[in-house]
């Protein structure tokens, strides 16, 4: 592995009076064994998804939250809560009908249970002879934003 760059290095906080200057020198990221970056996670999820529908075409969306927040009484923490959630949206199309189901149950019963509500709702929708399918895969475009001045 080559020796880290000075913009990939930690440097700690900034000292107050120095706002501009961490109060450590430069050190390795801390890595810890077996973590896996939040977005392959999502990807991984919304992959199981698409697996698990049954129809022409298939689209998962995930969505992953991880928020704090804590209530202050009488300079006191007093009601601590930590959320953290992953809702996957799935898209099937059957026939030309699209069926659309949302759940938070990531686990493989919950996906499967997804993935026969979406194909239900596709069951049920009426057939549209101008849906033109889902969103394929495309490269993003080029963009020219850099300004000099």
């Amino acid at each position: 592995m080559p020796p880290a760059r000075t913009d990939q290095l930690r440097q700690g906080s900034a000292w107050p009076a120095r706002a501009r200057l961490a109060q450590d020198g430069a050190g390795a990221v801390p890595q810890r064994a077996g973590r896996v970056p939040l977005v392959s996670r999502g990807l991984e999820l919304a992959e199981r998804a698409v697996r698990a529908a049954e129809g022409d075409e298939a689209q998962a969306i995930v969505r992953r939250e991880r928020s704090g927040l804590a209530r202050y009484a009488s300079s006191e923490v007093h009601q601590p809560t930590l959320v953290e959630n992953e809702v996957v949206e799935l898209q099937v199309v059957r026939d030309g009908r699209l069926g659309i189901a949302i759940a938070n149950r990531p686990g493989e019963d919950g996906l499967r249970e997804l993935a026969a509500r979406a194909a239900e709702a596709a069951g049920s929708a009426p057939a549209d002879p101008d849906f033109p399918g889902l969103v394929t895969e495309t490269e993003p475009a080029q963009v020219e934003a850099y300004d000099e001045e």
